[in-house]
């Protein structure tokens, strides 16, 4: 039982920290856009 709960907290957490890296990469991506555009 108490595995699973570590297993789920862990993907959990992956998912939170791949959500936030690619918000990350995407307005990255924009300003860097931004900058060759403008």
């Amino acid at each position: 039982m108490f595995w699973i709960l570590v297993m789920k907290s862990k993907k959990y957490l992956l998912g939170v920290l791949i959500t936030k890296i690619k918000k990350l990469a995407k307005s990255e991506w924009f300003s860097h856009n931004a900058l060759l555009g403008g």
